[in-house]
């Protein structure tokens, strides 16, 4: 990747945080790796002017990475539901 790639994009991205380009642009199964929505991957090939399909090699099932995504956040939230507990009064 060129230098200063990653800041390109955090600034078309309007994101702070470089860190985030990094979440996304880990391989598949490393930790911290997050899922590259469609609209996502159209905008990075917009800001970075590739073709979409590059971003595939990341990404190759963008709607079972959006799904799988929504399933862990769930399963966080209902974590923490049940560290929390019943309230009692």
């Amino acid at each position: 990747m060129p230098a200063g790639t990653k800041k390109k994009l955090a600034e078309g991205l309007g994101w702070r945080s470089m860190s985030r380009v990094s979440h996304i642009l880990a391989p598949k199964g490393k930790k911290g790796h997050r899922p590259i929505s469609k609209a996502l991957a159209a905008k990075i090939a917009e800001i970075l002017v590739i073709d979409f399909k590059v971003l595939d090699k990341i990404e190759s099932d963008r709607d079972i990475a959006e799904t799988l995504h929504a399933v862990s956040k769930l399963e966080k939230v209902l974590d923490d539901i049940t560290k929390i507990g019943r309230r009692s009064k």
